[in-house]
Order: structure tokens, then C-alpha cells, then sequence
């Protein structure tokens, strides 16, 4: 039996969820549409538009100095200072996804889904989305302790 495309990435992106096939089409079809709506924000530096795509979690984490500062230690340009999660937005989220095209997404449970960009049979993941109240909101992962 000779397994679509469609078969294989549904078994690649459901290992760590029972997911039906209709809920996972369902989903990724609405998770690249807000894809597409956060790339023009990007494209167009609207951080009032991306901003109203992320869950609460990330919101709080991302606007407390000490985690912004902790993540600007971490950039490959040295000295830059994150003050808000705007900063974070600017200097952080957009040039992280510059240029990438993400083409499947991951299920971490019914609720978690990753969007990764696939390469040479390799996951790059770009995007963490949460399933709140039957919308899929941004999340952003904290810094790594």
C-alpha cells in the first residue's frame, strides 16, 4: 500500500496527540491563515496586530524586564537592549523568521502545536501556537534556564 504525502505528514505531525484527520486539516488550515496575517505585521512592523494574536501567558512572561534582558544576552548582536516586548517583537521575533517558510505543524498535545519549517527530514521550529478556548493564540517559549 503506497502511503500519500498527506498520510506521512499527518503521522509525522499527530505522534504525540490523537487527532483526527479533519480536526488536523481543520487546524492547519487556520494556523497558516494566521500565519499569513502575522507575516504582513511583520512585513509591516505592526505590533499592535501581532500583539493581538498572542496568548496571555507569553504577554505576561515577555514584558518583565529581568526575561527580556536574559533573552538579549543571548542574540548574536552584542549590547542590544530589549526595554519592552515590543523590542522583543522588533529585534527578537521578526528577524528569527525572516526569510522562512513553514510547511507542517507538530502536535505537543490537542491543545500545543509546533510549526516547523522541514528541511532534509529535519523539523526547524518557528512558531508555538496554543489552542485557548477554540482559538489558536501565539505563544512564545521562555528563556532557557
Amino acid at each position: 500500500v503506497n502511503e500519500s504525502e498527506e498520510d506521512k505528514e499527518y503521522e509525522r505531525s499527530t505522534t504525540n496527540a490523537s487527532v483526527t484527520k479533519e480536526t488536523f486539516n481543520e487546524d492547519k488550515a487556520r494556523i497558516l491563515k494566521i500565519i499569513e496575517d502575522l507575516d504582513i505585521y511583520m512585513r509591516n512592523g505592526d505590533f499592535k496586530g501581532w500583539y493581538s494574536y498572542l496568548d496571555e501567558e507569553s504577554a505576561q512572561y515577555w514584558t518583565l524586564k529581568p526575561n527580556l534582558t536574559k533573552a538579549a544576552s543571548r542574540l548574536p548582536k552584542k549590547g542590544l537592549k530589549l526595554k519592552s516586548i515590543e523590542d522583543y517583537f522588533r529585534f527578537v521575533f521578526i528577524p528569527a523568521r525572516k526569510g522562512h517558510k513553514v510547511d507542517e505543524i507538530r502536535y505537543d498535545s490537542e491543545t500545543e502545536v509546533k510549526v516547523v519549517e522541514v528541511e532534509d527530514d529535519k523539523d526547524t521550529v518557528y512558531y508555538n501556537f496554543h489552542k485557548i478556548n477554540d482559538k489558536w493564540k501565539l505563544s512564545i517559549p521562555k528563556n532557557p534556564d
